[in-house]
């Protein structure tokens, strides 16, 4: 006969249903073209789930002793496949509150079953009942137990349980503003005594040397002048005095002094200590003085080069700190990085049965993907039914899976839902998966894609077989079932066809 049962899942589905249900002891009755059901399916996303039936009080199930003639839902295990313990969870009639699933499949919304009516008399009986999601905004909040205690009027010790609703009125602990842009103390008015460990925000009052005690010299010379007495001139006088006066004058002085003759020129000039105080600039050629003996108390007005001379020198040679602090590092970090990061290079591996698959008889496709090098999936494009609007949901788990794997979505994870529109192109680009799937080198990811509409794919005889290929991934055959979760078809393995994304670690 005509299959009867129904399974609804919102997933795939949408988020409502209608239909009438028939008992079972009226299954001869139902008009062969009718979409009369005798079970409703409600998938709940594990292996125990509920099942709405109409417990019509007739023929072989006259001697009903419970809910006679109302709707009945049961909770029981197995994915409905084999025997399992089953659980009255409600019992509906028409008018009778509907029986609420509350946050169903952690979706946030409540699923909501509703009897709208039962048609008593004639043959079959059934029961229109109706199977929707709602919004939890939709329902009325249930009213608490107890009264909830008054805020106290002085915020507590401790911390609540529940956050509060306003600020305390305790300050916290932290600092309340942002770190000052300024210094939080003024320089010192004198320099010193060591350098600082790091530059300051802003110069000194006042110098960091003390000026010298005598004006340094106007250019550097090789030699100090020599400090040299100039000598007296003395008049001639006559050996006899003569009868008047005579008025001889000193003559004026030279420009330039005068040095008293010496009977012997002296033959070694020893060299003079050096200045006092150094140059203001560097000389020229490196200097044949000694060194001094003992170094100088305080820099040079100018820093001499990197380059060292042949004889020690008064000048300091090493760099002194700037006055100022210098522009690196910068006092903050960047908001932006140096240097933008490269996308990764996206690759697309396309299965050689693209264009040629044929067979069209599941609606899911197992295979899996084997990692050459550490990989990233991103998303697939799949070979599905054409001119039809179709749901697709694809799940994965780690590692190869076994047959009775995909019996149940227990250990699958679901990287994928969306909608495939009316398009005339048998590949449809997916979009992204909902979170990358990585695989590491040497690794197995087994893959599970699913179309309301049917898939595409090729029969094989060659199950766990490589078929594609590139130098980092690798696709082997699997298997095909003909509706969401169900036994794989026997006899036959299957190839999926379409394009994996994905880019290299």
């Amino acid at each position: 006969g005509v299959e009867r049962v129904e399974t609804f899942d919102t997933d795939v589905d949408g988020r409502s249903w209608d239909g009438k249900l028939v008992g079972i002891a009226e299954y001869d009755e139902i008009p062969s073209k009718s979409d009369h059901r005798i079970v409703l399916k409600l998938e709940t996303g594990n292996t125990r789930d509920l099942y709405v039936g109409f417990n019509r009080a007739t023929g072989f199930t006259g001697d009903n002793q419970q809910a006679s003639d109302r709707v009945t839902i049961t909770e029981a295990g197995s994915n409905g496949l084999s025997y399992s313990q089953s659980w009255l969870v409600a019992t509906l009639e028409s008018g009778s509150p509907p029986y609420r699933v509350a946050d169903w499949r952690g979706s946030g919304e409540d699923l909501v079953v509703t009897v709208n009516s039962i048609r008593r008399g004639g043959a079959p009986w059934f029961a229109n009942v109706s199977v929707r999601l709602e919004e939890v905004g939709d329902r009325t909040p249930p009213p608490t137990k107890f009264p909830t205690k008054g805020p106290t009027d002085f915020p507590t010790n401790q911390p609540t349980n529940v956050p509060t609703n306003v600020p305390t009125n305790v300050p916290t602990k932290q600092p309340t503003s942002d770190p000052t842009t300024q210094p939080t103390s003024n320089p010192t008015d004198s320099p010193t005594k060591r350098p600082s460990i790091s530059p300051t925000n802003a110069p000194s009052a006042f110098p960091t040397s003390s000026p010298t005690t005598r004006n340094p010299t106007s250019a550097p010379t090789n030699f100090p002048t020599a400090n040299l007495p100039t000598p007296t001139t003395e008049s001639p006088t006559t050996s006899a005095p003569t009868n008047s006066q005579t008025n001889i004058s000193t003559p004026p002085p030279t420009n330039m002094p005068t040095q008293s003759p010496s009977r012997q020129r002296p033959t070694d000039i020893s060299t003079p200590p050096p200045t006092s105080n150094p140059t203001k600039a560097p000389a020229d050629q490196p200097t044949t003085l000694p060194p001094s003996k003992s170094p100088t108390t305080q820099p040079t007005g100018v820093p001499t080069s990197e380059m060292t001379t042949s004889q020690p020198t008064n000048l300091v040679t090493s760099k002194m700190p700037t006055s100022q602090p210098t522009k690196l590092p910068t006092n903050f970090p960047t908001n932006r990085p140096t240097s933008n990061p490269t996308e990764p290079t996206m690759i697309k591996l396309s299965t050689p049965n693209r264009k040629g698959a044929k067979e069209k008889n599941a609606k899911g496709v197992a295979f899996t993907v084997e990692a050459k090098k550490d990989v990233i999936m991103t998303g697939m494009d799949i070979v599905a039914k054409t001119n039809a609007v179709s749901k697709v949901l694809i799940y994965t788990r780690v590692g190869e899976y076994e047959g009775s794997a995909l019996t149940s979505n227990k250990g699958w994870t679901l990287a994928y839902r969306g909608t495939i529109p009316n398009q005339d192109s048998q590949l449809y680009s997916l979009g992204d998966f909902i979170d990358e799937v990585k695989i590491a080198a040497g690794q197995s990811q087994s893959f599970y894609v699913f179309s309301r509409k049917r898939m595409l794919y090729t029969a094989s005889q060659s199950e766990g077989l490589v078929y594609s290929e590139d130098d980092s991934v690798a696709i082997r055959e699997g298997e095909a079932t003909r509706g969401l979760f169900r036994k794989p078809l026997k006899g036959t393995t299957s190839r999926f066809a379409g394009v994996v994304r994905y880019h290299v670690q």
